[in-house]
């Protein structure tokens, strides 16, 4: 591991906490971005390469978000944990598409050790072989949404303006449409009319506006299958419970945690689009047995594939670089206690509001099952009843506002 930090004492601590505490663990620390740039660069050409860099938020010179955007392109292997001891929210928006973890000063130990182990775990399920040979028998994977992508890269950058940000949401015509008819209704209750891209943009702020696109762009890069055994899966279905999942899941977690949660909860099920475009037939199967046997998907693509939707969308949302909690949550949302964590987090959230959340409640679709016994342990199994009762809640607002803007 190396640890990145202009704050002597900072590193001094950290290396006193780490020799008693984990002496197996391999440590080296340097005081700017500069000099962690030339020790990784020495270390992997002498081919041992570090598994794990640590950087402080705020350093002279050469800041967090910019040592690590280096370390991601010379290095793209490598699990980035950035630390910051300071609530400053654009500082922490610039950080979500580069770090893989996030954790505040003063670094505590086991939060630490449980990053790096998450972090690990994640990128074990995505060698897993029969995973590869899946992703492998696809001839196209899907690529990043593209607007999504310049929205992602124009947030990583300080000096990113508003302005720019409606320049790049001005490019497509439908996007502009559905973020003027968005501002525009009645949930952000608005006195005024809002005409134009660049004011609607402004009103919403960065990241109401980039998830925005991500919903819209992902569910539209996907063609609807044809197999009839594929005639009960509706991606107008699947997109309904995406976003619904993103909604509840948000209002589930901690607000530092509501950007990941929503993202995960639209991509949750991104694996299902890929397998019934790209690899239609064996899907099909899976699905026809899910709905024949009343069983869950994941089970049955198990033993039909050799691995679940889930696993391949976690895979492809880390080819389009996706932060490591949305990765996780995706991959595990199905099985949140394969993951080691004590506390309710995006996978936590995810889990819940996936099986909360059925936008046809009096015509379910498929079986959804939740972890009652691993909701017992977090101690958070009480709220369930009233975290029903509010997705309820949020799916009448959303049939509410479909009704008004056919009318």
């Amino acid at each position: 591991m190396l640890f990145v930090d202009d704050e002597p004492e900072v590193l001094a601590a950290i290396s006193r906490l780490l020799r008693r505490r984990e002496p197996d663990w391999s440590c080296e620390f340097v005081h700017s971005g500069a000099a962690g740039l030339i020790t990784l660069s020495k270390a992997a050409a002498g081919d041992q390469p570090f598994d794990v860099v640590v950087a402080d938020m705020r350093m002279p010179h050469m800041d967090g978000p910019t040592f690590l955007t280096r370390v991601r392109e010379a290095h793209p292997q490598m699990i980035r944990v950035v630390l910051s001891g300071a609530a400053d929210l654009e500082a922490n928006l610039r950080v979500i598409p580069i770090a893989h973890q996030f954790l505040q000063k003063p670094l505590e130990l086991p939060l630490l050790r449980e990053a790096v182990v998450r972090s690990c775990d994640l990128r074990d399920l995505l060698k897993n072989e029969s995973l590869q040979r899946i992703v492998g028998e696809i001839e196209t994977l899907p690529v990043r949404p593209g607007i999504y992508n310049e929205l992602t890269e124009a947030l990583s950058d300080p000096r990113t303006s508003m302005q720019s940000v409606g320049v790049i949401v001005e490019q497509d015509p439908g996007m502009s449409a559905k973020v003027l008819q968005m501002v525009n209704s009645a949930f952000f209750g608005t006195t005024v009319s809002v005409t134009s891209v660049q004011q609607a943009v402004t009103f919403l702020g960065l990241p109401q506006i980039r998830q925005l696109m991500l919903v819209l762009e992902v569910f539209e890069s996907f063609v609807e299958p044809k197999d009839k055994k594929l005639r009960y899966f509706s991606m107008e279905y699947e997109r309904e419970h995406a976003l619904l999942t993103a909604k509840i899941a948000r209002e589930l977690v901690k607000p530092e945690l509501a950007d990941h949660a929503f993202t995960a909860g639209v991509l949750h099920d991104i694996g299902k689009l890929v397998l019934a475009s790209h690899m239609t037939e064996r899907f099909a199967e899976c699905f026809h047995r899910c709905l024949l046997e009343d069983r869950p998907l994941e089970d049955i693509e198990r033993e039909e594939l050799g691995a679940t939707h889930a696993e391949v969308g976690a895979y492809l949302l880390a080819l389009w670089g996706l932060p490591d909690p949305v990765v996780e949550a995706v991959a595990f949302h199905h099985d949140p206690e394969s993951v080691k964590h004590d506390e309710f987090d995006v996978i936590s959230a995810v889990h819940v509001a996936n099986y909360l959340a059925d936008p046809r409640p009096m015509k379910p679709l498929y079986l959804r099952v939740i972890d009652i016994p691993y909701l017992e342990r977090l101690g958070i199994a009480h709220k369930l009843e009233s975290w029903r009762q509010r997705a309820t809640e949020i799916l009448r607002a959303d049939v509410s506002d479909d009704n008004t803007d056919a009318n």
